[in-house]
């Protein structure tokens, strides 16, 4: 008798093996899962590694020797360290004490100036006045540096260690944005150098090669910023909110340090009374005997000295 078997359908599926085919989907989904979370996690790492700076290195065959690799390695360590590195060196600051001094050191010297020799042939030109600040600072450095060195420069004055000083405190100064106190401290490193081309030209022996050799340049003959003092003249006068004051006003020429006044109660052969010095085109006379007519004087003074005093100006002073 013939034996008959029956076969499942092939399209029918027991319970073993759906469970099985769902345990393979989600292991399969679990995978992906995890891959792509690898993947995000790489790729965000990589994002950042390419924010920094890398350092630039030359392309080409290196051996695998691991004393090499380490000394590639500090190379490259050094040479980001040096790339990185920013100049942090702080500019001095002076205590008012230390400001004070430095002041009237300069004050005390420019009192004690050498006045221009006549018998001199060159004088220094002084157009390095008009040259920025930078420019300015550098002649002056320069200057000093060549004098330090020179025999033929032994006692110069104004000193080099007071237009030293007065650097700094320029410099001090204006790195902390005091642009006022900065700006008066420059024009008084200006006067010092004047008063110092004085000296250079005084003691040069009618040397060009001596004079040129502390980086300064003579001037040229009936030319130049470099000039005497031309007598002055008196152009306003007025009374001040203070009683037996007179503020004296002048006309600004070419070279000029400052002015100076003298009074006196009669004009000619009168005793005259030394007055204020004053840099700019204004002087306070203080002190003046009120309700009496007074004569008033100025002169320029220029780095060659004082000029002449001008006409005598009456005043009536209230």
């Amino acid at each position: 008798m013939k034996k008959i078997t029956t076969r499942k359908p092939k399209n029918v599926t027991s319970k073993a093996d759906k469970k099985n085919a769902a345990a393979r989907s989600k292991n399969t989904l679990a995978a992906g899962k995890k891959a792509r979370a690898k993947k995000k996690k790489e790729n965000i790492k990589n994002a950042k590694n390419t924010k920094k700076p890398q350092p630039i290195v030359a392309v080409g065959v290196i051996k695998k020797n691991n004393s090499f690799i380490k000394e590639m390695v500090i190379l490259v360590i050094v040479a980001v360290a040096l790339a990185t590195t920013k100049d942090k060196k702080a500019t001095k600051l002076f205590s008012k004490k230390e400001t004070d001094d430095i002041l009237k050191k300069a004050k005390e010297e420019m009192k004690n100036v050498m006045a221009i020799d006549p018998s001199n042939k060159y004088k220094v030109n002084l157009d390095f006045i008009r040259l920025s600040r930078p420019k300015f600072l550098t002649f002056i450095n320069n200057v000093i540096t060549l004098m330090s060195t020179s025999s033929d420069y032994p006692t110069p004055t104004p000193t080099l260690t007071t237009i030293k000083n007065m650097i700094l405190l320029e410099a001090s100064t204006r790195s902390v944005k005091n642009y006022v106190d900065a700006n008066k401290y420059l024009a008084q490193l200006k006067d010092l150098m004047r008063a110092l081309c004085v000296y250079i030209a005084n003691t040069c022996d009618n040397n060009v090669v001596t004079l040129r050799s502390v980086g300064v340049r003579e001037n040229i003959t009936g030319k130049g910023t470099h000039k005497d003092a031309p007598r002055a003249a008196i152009t306003s006068a007025k009374d001040t909110v203070r009683s037996g004051e007179v503020k004296v006003g002048v006309k600004s020429v070419e070279g000029m340090q400052g002015i100076q006044g003298q009074w006196s109660l009669k004009d000619g052969d009168g005793t005259w009374q030394t007055g204020p010095f004053s840099v700019g085109v204004f002087t306070i006379f203080t002190g003046l005997p009120v309700g009496t007519t007074v004569y008033l004087q100025v002169r320029f003074k220029s780095a060659n000295g004082f000029g002449d005093w001008s006409e005598s100006k009456p005043y009536v002073v209230r």
